[in-house]
């Protein structure tokens, strides 16, 4: 199959990629990609999270910038402009205003953290307890049916904090995906993640390795058991993030575990 869509791509505005938002662009062309979607981490209005999200007072430039881009391109590319937001229930109305009202086309999904106390709580940077994992999976749930969401990326990042494959993952996991084929909602296969099993520098806190334990086998064995649609999704934090390969692994992947991927829009 043929890859030609990513829409997970960031900016250099979040703080942890680097590169032009045009060098994304030029890279989705060289490719060969045929729509490239600007997905860089939300900016949640009043909270100011370096290195993690870009601050709120730069999402007139970020959309500035990126619609620039679509006009300059169109006769190469298809570019669009969303975010990836995680479910945060004190930020629905801001989401919706975003997709109703701010031009925003779409969200993805990335769960990465809970708000607790008006800190960000990580489920990929440090180990978490069963309670932490049942919370994740809520929360997904909740992205799921709140119909703000195109997809769900990396479903199986919770792997990164909960860190062993059980009984009470399997459960949370079988959730998570009965909620997508109820709902149709896509699931990422990310290829960050296969970018990132190289990398052996990359600990937490208790020293156990992380940033390398999604697409996580397990999740996926248990995903075919689902009538559910597979995205595969780059995850660009620099222009040769598009250009590495990681696509072709994240097919490969898609087809070793059995996983359909979408043949419809990913885009509502």
């Amino acid at each position: 199959m043929d890859f030609k869509e990513n829409y997970h791509t960031h900016t250099y505005r979040c703080g942890h990629a680097v590169d032009e938002d045009e060098d994304y662009v030029l890279g989705a062309i060289e490719l060969g990609l045929e729509k490239l979607g600007f997905s860089d981490h939300v900016p949640l209005r009043g909270l100011h999270f370096p290195q993690m999200r870009q601050d709120y007072e730069m999402l007139e430039d970020y959309k500035s910038s990126i619609l620039g881009l679509r006009e300059k391109y169109k006769s190469q590319i298809e570019i669009h402009i969303g975010f990836e937001a995680e479910y945060l229930p004190e930020y629905l109305p801001q989401y919706s205003e975003m997709l109703e009202k701010q031009g925003i086309e779409y969200l993805i999904c990335g769960q990465h953290c809970f708000l607790q106390d008006g800190r960000q709580m990580w489920y990929n940077r440090e180990t978490h307890s069963e309670e932490a994992l049942q919370k994740y999976a809520d929360d997904v749930i909740s992205a799921i049916e709140s119909g703000l969401f195109s997809y769900i990326a990396h479903p199986d990042l919770f792997m990164n904090g909960y860190l062993e494959w059980d009984a009470f993952a399997e459960k949370q996991s079988r959730r998570i995906l009965a909620s997508a084929e109820k709902h149709a909602m896509p699931l990422e296969i990310n290829a960050a993640g296969l970018r990132y099993a190289a990398e052996k520098n990359r600990t937490n806190s208790k020293g156990i390795s992380i940033l390398n334990r999604y697409p996580h086998d397990s999740f996926w064995k248990l995903a075919s058991e689902y009538d559910i649609f597979g995205v595969i999704g780059i995850d660009a934090h620099c222009k040769q993030d598009l250009l590495d390969g990681e696509e072709k692994e994240g097919l490969a992947f898609a087809q070793r575990h059995n996983i359909r991927l979408a043949d419809r829009p990913v885009l509502k």
